[in-house]
């Protein structure tokens, strides 16, 4: 045989000898570095090519400029996904509403007389009134009218100063 070195290796001729197993588990790694060579060069020519854009924010929910017709669908899924029941109110009876009403009616009453007395056509200079817990004390100076309420349960107080118009 022509090109044979020893009777352990390949023949330049073609021929080959039995390969002992350190050779062939070579052989073995050598095809896989080679096919992970390629791989990366692949990758890299990939990464190569890819190219980026500006990122673009785009609102789903109409309320903030997105898309009109993700209203409905927006809506439903929210709507689907509520846990809660709303609590339940004790509804007032009909006596109880017209108490209420009464009520209102009767502070609404004293209120606008106390106005009249402070800032009506005949206005006092100063005056005190109290209704239940609250203490209104009032005093006419120059163009203004000095207003103190005091919380006699409490015993928080509130000032207010109104502009008086002369005519």
């Amino acid at each position: 045989m022509v090109g044979n070195f020893s009777s352990n290796r390949l023949s330049l001729s073609g021929s080959s000898l039995p390969r002992t197993a350190f050779e062939r588990t070579m052989t073995a790694l050598n095809r896989i570095i080679l096919a992970l060579c390629v791989a990366a060069c692949a990758a890299l020519v990939a990464a190569g090519s890819a190219s980026a854009e500006e990122i673009k924010y785009r609102p789903n929910n109409p309320s903030f400029g997105g898309n009109p017709f993700n209203g409905p669908y927006l809506l439903s899924n929210a709507t689907s996904q509520r846990q809660f029941a709303a609590p339940e109110r004790n509804k007032p009876t009909t006596a109880e509403q017209f108490s209420d009403a009464i009520e209102r009616s009767l502070i609404n009453r004293i209120s606008r007389d106390i106005a009249d007395q402070m800032l009506g056509e005949n206005a006092r200079e100063s005056g005190s009134f109290s209704v239940g817990n609250t203490n209104v004390d009032f005093q006419r100076q120059g163009d203004q009218v000095n207003i103190e309420i005091y919380d006699t349960e409490t015993g928080g107080s509130t000032s207010i100063s109104v502009p008086v118009q002369q005519f």
